[in-house]
């Protein structure tokens, strides 16, 4: 059994996979999935694409040692999707803010995989 369907590595052989297992390997899929199509509108649309997606995968970071108000709304996986859903039902043709959408949803998803998830008021 690999190591993507059990969340131990001391479970037992034919478990059944935890719930905490099957999101991370979604989020594992949706980062795959993002990463892909972000490198295929660098091939359909050059060099601002290029530098888009890398960019917003990165500026997250940037909010790290902030407080947990700042870093909650740059990981929140609905920014991003909302970012997408609007480029795509709007008239505009910029395809760099496409893909900047992409590269920051892969941030995410790259999070949660490790299993990283939101900060709390503390």
């Amino acid at each position: 059994m690999s190591a993507a369907t059990t969340d131990r590595p001391g479970d037992r052989p034919g478990a059944r996979p935890t719930a905490a297992g099957v999101r991370r390997t979604a989020w594992f899929a949706l980062a795959l999935f993002s990463s892909a199509f972000a490198v295929f509108e660098v091939f359909q649309h050059g060099l601002w694409t290029a530098i888009a997606a890398p960019a917003l995968f990165l500026a997250p970071s940037l909010t790290e040692r902030t407080g947990p108000r700042a870093y909650n709304l740059t990981h929140r996986a609905a920014v991003p999707f909302v970012l997408l859903l609007a480029y795509t039902l709007s008239p505009l043709t910029t395809a760099w803010m496409f893909n900047a959408g992409l590269g920051w949803l892969a941030r995410i998803a790259c999070e949660r995989t490790a299993g990283r998830g939101l900060r709390h008021d503390g």
